[in-house]
């Protein structure tokens, strides 16, 4: 039950940050093989500045965060 949900709810993130890209203007192809790393910052990406600003949530959604259809 678990494993699904989990395999949907990044399906469903996935697609989102497809949508974001293309509507940044980002070409489909682009957007399906590796977004910019300001649409994937925004979709809840890590970096260690992010964290020194406190924004600890990351450690969780970077984890819904793709950078690519096969990654």
């Amino acid at each position: 039950l678990v494993t699904p949900a989990i395999i949907g709810v990044n399906a469903v993130w996935f697609v989102v940050g497809v949508v974001v890209a293309l509507r940044w203007q980002q070409t489909p192809t682009a957007a399906l093989v590796a977004p910019w790393t300001s649409v994937v910052e925004r979709l809840g990406a890590v970096s260690a500045a992010d964290l020194l600003r406190d924004e600890w949530f990351r450690l969780v959604t970077c984890a819904f965060v793709h950078i690519g259809f096969w990654h």
